[in-house]
């Protein structure tokens, strides 16, 4: 039988000097006092290592070694962030996102071997002032740099340009003299953005000798949509955050004034399908493209030919004659669309500087203008099995000025509002109170209200026109 020495221990083999301490653990220790053939446990509070970096001054308690305090991990750059693993001990991660300087020319870095961040400009990169109106946006030097403001200039002294820098291009309407280029006219203002002369000095203008296209829609129907809601309104305004009226609407739709519907629209179906005296809307495109290619679309007051006074212009393809007050005295069309494009049997028209004006004619004999400022339009067309328009099923959008509404309110009789005198004296009165959702002029008030109206097609012939 082995003997142990004096001032030795002997455990599983293994021989140790008193104080020595168990291979993988310190806190057993050979204390021979205690006991010879197995470890003791080391004193209370005696350093050792638990296997994990993330500690430090571990200690023992009954031979186990417990966990100390974690270690400090701070390098002193503040844009890393400082942590520690078990696995493989502290680390410093740099967080590229805290040295962001809100320049959007720089590369934003952390670098700790430079001692923290970095902002160096980095002209490869892309930048926006977020006005449309400054384009070509890039950095230059460190710095986001713009070609100068868009002009804006629509060669028409009868508007008003300015550049939102949101919407883009804005032109409003101002009734300035101007000069409408014929000698047979004086006195010429501007009226809806055109310059009409106001008198004839000279006798009569030169008569128009004019064709017209063979893609010719007429209108059979016109309706105030009930709400904002898609298939009754445009986004007149070009703001998806807004919509009218509120509660009954969406994704940016506006029609302010479909509460009107209720006392318009059977007044403008008896305009429209009057057999005297109607509201006859035709509509022109002129040398249409299906490819998205921009053309223009015309619109016209016109009446029944004398070709076939007696045909039926809501069912049948009618020969319909224009009127004189379409045209300019240099035989230009007053009301078009020079921006028309269809795409995937879709029209779309107008905008900024666009009217859409029309007369509803009331019992007594008075009418009243209504004209849509900033107008715009959105069709599905379809098509004859030859390629032509079959019919036009969309909406023109646009804004009411109150002026406009009130003369409008004048004109209808009382008895077409339900309450007779007391409901028109009301909206009369309405109408100052009402909060305008349309900047016409972009000086960020409201100075017009949306309306929508929802109108159908069918084909129609213009004949060749001289007057």
């Amino acid at each position: 039988m082995e003997s142990i020495l004096e001032g030795w221990c002997l455990v599983q083999g293994v021989c140790a000097e008193a104080g020595g301490l168990a291979a993988g653990n310190a806190c057993l220790v050979c204390d021979p006092a205690t006991a010879e053939d197995a470890w003791s446990d080391a004193a209370l509070g005696s350093p050792c290592e638990d296997g994990n970096p993330c500690t430090e001054n571990d200690t023992c308690d009954a031979g186990t070694c417990f966990a100390g305090s974690p270690p400090s991990c701070a390098d002193g750059v503040l844009c890393t962030q400082d942590a520690c693993d078990p696995e493989t001990g502290c680390s410093h991660v740099p967080d590229h996102a805290s040295c962001a300087d809100e320049n959007p020319c720089t590369d934003d870095l952390c670098a700790p071997e430079a001692g923290g961040c970095t902002n160096a400009p980095d002209d490869t990169l892309l930048c926006t002032d977020f006005d449309v109106c400054t384009p070509a946006d890039r950095c230059e030097g460190g710095a986001c740099v713009s070609d100068p403001p868009v002009a804006c200039d629509d060669a028409n002294p009868c508007t008003d340009e300015s550049c939102h820098p949101v919407f883009g291009c804005l032109y409003t309407f101002n009734e300035l003299p101007c000069d409408d280029a014929a000698s047979c006219t004086e006195d010429d203002v501007c009226h809806w953005g055109i310059c009409l002369g106001q008198e004839l000095w000279t006798g009569a203008c030169p008569a128009c000798e004019l064709t017209f296209s063979p893609d010719v829609q007429k209108i059979v129907k016109i309706v105030v949509g009930s709400g904002g809601w898609e298939g009754e309104a445009l986004n007149v305004d070009g703001d998806l955050k807004t919509c009218a009226p509120s509660g009954s609407c969406e994704n940016g739709l506006d029609n302010a004034l479909s509460f009107a519907g209720e006392l318009l629209n059977d007044v403008i179906a008896q305009n429209i399908e009057a057999e005297d005296d109607n509201l006859t809307f035709t509509v022109e495109l002129v040398d249409p493209s299906w490819a998205g290619n921009p053309f223009l679309m015309n619109l016209y007051y016109a009446e029944l030919s004398d070709q076939n006074p007696l045909c039926d212009f809501q069912e049948e393809v009618c020969i319909y004659r224009v009127w004189a007050l379409n045209f300019d005295p240099l035989c230009n069309v007053q009301v078009s669309f020079d921006n028309t494009t269809v795409e995937g049997g879709v029209l779309t028209a107008g905008g900024s500087g666009y009217i859409f004006p029309f007369q509803l004619s009331f019992a007594g004999g008075t009418s009243a203008e209504l004209v849509l400022f900033n107008a715009r339009v959105q069709a599905t067309l379809s098509f004859d099995g030859d390629g032509s328009v079959a019919s036009m099923d969309g909406i023109f959008g646009g804004a009411v000025t109150p002026q406009h509404i009130l003369e409008m309110l004048e004109a209808i009789d009382a008895q077409y509002f339900p309450g007779g005198q007391e409901t028109k004296e009301m909206l009369l009165g309405l109408v100052p109170l009402m909060n305008p959702d349309i900047d016409l002029d972009g000086d960020g008030t409201g100075d017009a209200i949306s309306i929508g109206l929802v109108f159908s097609s069918i084909p129609g012939i213009l004949e060749d026109y001289t007057g």
